[in-house]
Parts: structure tokens; C-alpha cells; sequence
């Protein structure tokens, strides 16, 4: 089978009658973005897309503390360049 580019694939008669790529909006910045569809689909239990993906860095802080490293040592790290 070919093997298709991202526009290719996303105006695929398939992906969108089985919506595989949705556009969901951020409730807190009002950003939208297109993510792939939830691939099993359950009539009682359907899925849904519930955020965006996370920017990067955006849980830098509280991954850090959660392994452990202080406030200090977290500033540190965003200080030097190290961490966003």
C-alpha cells in the first residue's frame, strides 16, 4: 500500500469517518490543536480527548520535586539554563 503524507492522511475517508484526527481546544489558553482520535471505540464507554499535549518543559518543576530536588536546586537548574 502507499504509504501516505500527514495531509494525505488526514483527508483519508477512513480516518475521518472513524475521527482519528479531532482539533481540541485548551479550556485555560483557548489554543486549538489537532491530536489523533481516540482508536477504540466502545458505544457504552466512549473515549474522549480531554487536553492537549503538554508543551515542553511544561512539567519540568513538578517531575523534579516529585523525584526529590528542592525549590533551590529546581531554580537552580532554570537559572543555568538546564531546565525551562
Amino acid at each position: 500500500a502507499k504509504v501516505q503524507t500527514l495531509d494525505e492522511v488526514e483527508r483519508d475517508p477512513h480516518v475521518i469517518q472513524r475521527q482519528m484526527v479531532t482539533t481540541i481546544k485548551d479550556p485555560e489558553t483557548g489554543r486549538e490543536d489537532k491530536a489523533v482520535g481516540i482508536a477504540l471505540k466502545f458505544s457504552d464507554t466512549p473515549g474522549t480527548l480531554r487536553s492537549l499535549a503538554p508543551e515542553p518543559g511544561q512539567h519540568n518543576r513538578q517531575i523534579l520535586l516529585e523525584l526529590g530536588y528542592t525549590e533551590g536546586q529546581v531554580e537552580e537548574m532554570r537559572e543555568k539554563g538546564v531546565i525551562t
